[in-house]
């Protein structure tokens, strides 16, 4: 899963006090209250604790689509050539 800093106006600094109080990883962050979110981390507006938020959410849900392997079916690639001789 991606990190703090995977978001906007997380840098190192916030992610780390994010980490101390409790929500140093994208589920987390992704599940909280942002109202206590900016009641407790000082320089975080109502605004910008929302904006988190809703980031984890769209990063922990991308997280949880399954990958999909390349379909080996599909549309024949074209042959790149290699040297004058091809």
């Amino acid at each position: 899963m991606a990190p703090l800093t995977a978001i906007v106006g997380i840098g190192e600094a916030r992610a780390q006090r994010f980490t101390e109080i409790g929500l140093g990883t994208i589920d987390k962050l992704a599940r909280a209250d942002p109202q206590k979110i900016a009641e407790i981390v000082i320089g975080v507006s109502l605004e910008m604790a929302t904006g988190f938020v809703q980031q984890a959410r769209k990063l922990f849900e991308a997280s949880l689509q399954p990958v999909k392997a390349p379909d080996e079916s599909g549309p024949a690639q074209p042959k790149l050539k290699s040297g004058p001789l091809d």
